[in-house]
């Protein structure tokens, strides 16, 4: 009974791990003590002439002693609070203890040798770095590390392949880490700067653009609005703009509070490109309401790490 128990805990441990880059020991031990009481709510249910208390009975005392012992066999870790910056893991409380997979880790050194790569000046050390990075789950990065890929992508200007990769990886650090490049300002005008300098005749950037769009509005930046109407001056159809990112949620109240300047700018265009416009404006309105809902967390990140920096 109780090494069956133990198999069931210590997989679960493991899932739950497996499934984040890093949780807290708080809410790893409540994750799983959650799913254990699920379960042996399920095993009461198949025989009701059962004990009250099944084989995977368990509390948080028990869960705590086999996480402890998978920690000693070295198939987890502590993190160091040195490292948290490095795995993107917030530093509100120094009391909170986090956790990671033992291969996490390795997958994470693995990770940054990669990206390492894809600025190497050997193309095929790019090309293999290219191929690689497709078939890896992303990890965060830090705000130094993403720094480092946002000079990068202008300073050393590399492929378009090795572009888009980076602006990918940017992408997800932004959207689904919230961790940003240490200079927020520069960041924003390098983004502006690479949509300024894309060739819109070539739509293979368009992926890219997107990404940068999506980040653009994270950030507020007017710029989208000066891309916005080159973008629509050029001839881009409705469905083209959509793919490039005009009317994602981040991007809904930086057109909205330009909506003057927009209707002043349909005045100047023929009628097809002012109903192109007009509905994008239309899709800005309609995302208002997800912009307020979402962005104050990326709001609030962005003043802690202003903060950190003020500091340093």
């Amino acid at each position: 009974m109780g090494r069956l128990r133990r198999t069931w805990i210590d997989k679960e441990i493991l899932r739950v791990l497996a499934t984040k880059h890093w949780i807290s020991r708080r809410d790893l031990v409540s994750k799983v003590y959650e799913k254990l009481k699920k379960k042996e709510s399920v095993e009461k249910q198949k025989n009701q002439n059962r004990d009250s208390k099944t084989p995977i009975s368990a509390g948080h005392s028990t869960i705590i002693r086999y996480l402890d012992d998978l920690r000693r066999q070295k198939r987890i870790f502590t993190v160091n609070p040195s490292e948290y910056k490095m795995f993107g893991i917030p530093r509100n409380d120094k009391r909170v203890t986090y956790l990671m997979r033992s291969l996490t880790r390795q997958d994470a050194d693995h990770y940054r040798e990669v990206i390492r790569a894809l600025g190497s000046n050997i193309p095929a050390e790019r090309e293999a770095a290219l191929i690689e990075i497709e078939s890896l789950n992303p990890f965060p990065l830090s705000p130094e590390e993403l720094e480092g890929l946002v000079y990068m992508a202008t300073e050393k200007s590399p492929p378009l392949k090795v572009t888009e990769a980076i602006l990918r990886i940017l992408h997800h650090n932004v959207k689904h880490n919230m961790i940003f490049p240490k200079n927020i300002e520069n960041f924003e005008r390098q983004l502006a700067d690479f949509l300024q300098k894309l060739d819109r005749s070539d739509k293979r950037w368009m992926k890219s653009k997107s990404c940068a769009i999506w980040m653009l509005g994270i950030l507020d930046s007017p710029s989208i609005i000066t891309n916005l109407k080159d973008d629509i001056s050029q001839g881009f159809s409705l469905e083209e703009l959509k793919y490039c990112g005009y009317v994602l949620w981040p991007v809904a109240n930086i057109i909205h509070r330009h909506q003057t300047d927009l209707f002043k700018f349909q005045q100047t265009v023929d009628e097809q490109k002012r109903i192109i416009l007009f509905d994008i404006r239309i899709a800005a309105k309609h995302n208002l309401p997800k912009y307020q809902r979402n962005i104050l967390e990326y709001k609030k990140k962005l003043e802690v790490d202003s903060d950190e920096i003020a500091l340093t």
